[in-house]
């Protein structure tokens, strides 16, 4: 679950997170891409430009997710 005590950036990763977990749980149980649902349409030409930057941030924020509670904001220090 998201700490309160979190900064806003590890928020956010979790935000992003969660929301690739959800469309690999659905490409797994249904065989639905909701990702590709909702963005397919929107490639151009034969590169999904959008679709590809959602999966990049998702798989970044998952690496970045590793860091959560180790930041100085996390830990309630200041900028």
């Amino acid at each position: 679950m998201m700490n309160s005590s979190w900064c806003v950036v590890h928020k956010i990763a979790w935000v992003l997170v969660f929301i690739g977990a959800i469309n690999w749980g659905l490409i797994g149980f249904f065989d639905l891409n909701l990702v590709h649902a909702i963005l397919g349409g929107i490639g151009l030409g034969a590169s999904n430009t959008p679709e590809r930057v959602v999966y990049a941030l998702v798989g970044l924020a998952a690496l970045f997710s590793c860091t959560c509670g180790m930041c100085k904001m996390c830990k309630g220090g200041k900028k």
